[in-house]
């Protein structure tokens, strides 16, 4: 097993309403060869017993794991987030707290502001389909703390709220569709190396 270090990306995918075959099309599509870890942050009901990690783990050949406590991230793997949980990057660690009934969900958000944080210009967010904005001022984060941000081109999204308010906030690197995002990706963080 590939253990995380600092050099090591944590790609932050965000997404709510229509991001499950976002977040499919992503994963399908997704080079194997990125030496990244991968934390799925989606808008669910804190009581909903998610299969999230399941279905994703369809979509990739990487081992796919269901977030229930602190980790420290590993390369090369996928971390999804049940509804009923917060995550935090926190001194390398994948941080887990209960979230509690707050009135709107601002998960995603909090998690790219502390991974803005904690990695700097190894940080990568991505906006997927979805409504409301969570994810806008996040993404923005990561962005003036010298990371790397794409947003789902509204247009191929079920439900663009979240990637035209994330669009609106701050100048993604890159606009596209789930699909293209690995392979961009790939080439980015190769001509950084």
């Amino acid at each position: 097993m590939d253990m995380m270090d600092d050099n090591g990306y944590i790609v932050g995918l965000g997404a709510s309403a229509g991001g499950l075959d976002s977040l499919k099309l992503f994963f399908k599509n997704l080079p194997q060869q990125l030496n990244a870890s991968y934390v799925v942050v989606t808008h669910l009901p804190v009581n909903y017993q998610t299969r999230l990690d399941i279905v994703l783990a369809g979509f990739t050949s990487l081992p796919v794991t269901l977030l229930k406590e602190a980790i420290t991230p590993q390369l090369n793997h996928v971390y999804v987030l049940p509804g009923q949980f917060k995550v935090y990057m926190k001194q390398g660690r994948l941080v887990v707290l209960e979230r509690g009934l707050e009135p709107v969900n601002r998960t995603i958000d909090e998690f790219f502001f502390s991974l803005a944080t904690a990695k700097k210009e190894k940080a990568i967010g991505i906006i997927f389909s979805g409504s409301g904005g969570d994810g806008a001022k996040g993404i923005n984060e990561i962005h003036h703390n010298g990371g790397i941000v794409f947003v789902q081109d509204p247009e191929s999204s079920a439900y663009r709220s979240m990637p035209d308010k994330a669009i609106g906030i701050d100048h993604p690197d890159k606009i596209l569709k789930p699909d293209e995002m690995g392979k961009k990706l790939l080439n980015l963080l190769h001509q950084q190396v």
